[in-house]
């Protein structure tokens, strides 16, 4: 519950203003989900003023190995 909680939280940021977090690859930022070693990976759409969430991975998985297979 605790997890949940801090992913909500993180996203809820993330709606407010989701331009705080740096770019880390490509076009994709991820912000840090508090006290567990996750993150989000997101991107910005400014045109159509969307976040699009592209996944939610441990912080000890490679991204390059893991979601960017999956699209």
């Amino acid at each position: 519950m605790r997890f949940r909680a801090s992913v909500k939280k993180q996203l809820t940021a993330l709606k407010i203003n989701p331009h705080t977090r740096t770019i880390r690859y490509d076009d994709i930022r991820f912000a840090r989900i508090e006290k567990f070693p996750y993150a989000i990976h997101y991107s910005i759409d400014a045109g159509n003023k969307i976040v699009l969430v592209h996944s939610l991975l441990s912080d000890y998985q490679n991204p390059d190995t893991n979601w960017k297979k999956r699209f």
